[in-house]
């Protein structure tokens, strides 16, 4: 197993932690593009229990999704943290496979971190397809308005056949000093997912049999925005000390 240094530092405070944006000054300079694949042990003492939720449109959102998917194959946690006058991030990560579906709430699994403190951490729930055809998949409908006059609805799909990240926003200030276990509660928005997506654009968006597909080779230019939106370090999150008692340990 690989041994990583302890990272060094103080922090006074530790409480819930909701997402916020990571200045961008702090932007690290020093990124491993490898993650360190851990197990619970004395060099990684720490759990991370990782829980998505999919929540559906409201009700005066552009498309009302009707259902679908996102499957995932890899947790991680990225730590951001001072390394001299360089901002350095380390990550570690579990293999998984777990598919969550619209309007569920799904507990992923654990990933395994040292006692550190850092600057800055993000979430990182990694998508595939180990069980399923499709990374993500999101059936809706769009209903469009032409003045007080109402046309046909239109069916929409989302397909992403390829690997895509759902990255968080940047939590500050983390520890994991204080408490071995820990949740990183995620939050999936199907609005926030199609944010800069217009009536305009989806009214003149090719169709295939009657059906907007927004995929990689259909409407590359929402496809684009999706996967903006959903690798932008955008999704809100929560890290909070959980009772052990609480904590799930097994990855699905």
């Amino acid at each position: 197993m690989k041994q990583i240094n302890i990272l060094t530092g103080l922090l006074l405070s530790v409480a819930i932690f909701a997402g916020c944006k990571k200045d961008n000054n702090n932007n690290p300079q020093s990124v491993s593009s490898e993650v360190i694949y851990t197990n619970g042990s004395a060099a990684y003492p720490a759990a991370i229990n990782y829980k998505l939720s999919i929540q559906p449109s409201n009700g005066g959102s552009l498309i009302q999704w009707n259902n679908g998917y996102v499957n995932a194959n890899e947790i991680v946690f990225n730590a951001d943290y001072n390394n001299g006058e360089k901002m350095t991030r380390m990550s570690y990560g579990t293999k998984i496979g777990a598919v969550t579906a619209l309007a569920e709430t799904q507990v992923l699994g654990n990933v395994y971190v040292p006692q550190l403190t850092c600057n800055n951490g993000s979430f990182t729930i990694s998508l595939g397809t180990t069980r399923t055809n499709n990374s993500l998949l999101l059936n809706g409908t769009y209903i469009p308005m032409s003045g007080a006059i109402a046309v046909p609805n239109v069916p929409v799909q989302v397909i992403i056949t390829g690997p895509a990240q759902l990255n968080t926003a940047y939590v500050s200030n983390i520890t994991t000093y204080t408490m071995n276990y820990w949740e990183a509660s995620i939050i999936l928005s199907t609005d926030q997912l199609i944010n800069g997506i217009n009536a305009g654009m989806l009214s003149g968006a090719a169709r295939t049999g009657g059906t907007i597909i927004i995929s990689g080779t259909s409407n590359a230019n929402l496809y684009q925005i999706i996967l903006n939106n959903l690798q932008g370090n955008l999704m809100p999150v929560q890290f909070v000390p959980q009772n052990m008692v609480t904590s799930n340990s097994a990855a699905l």
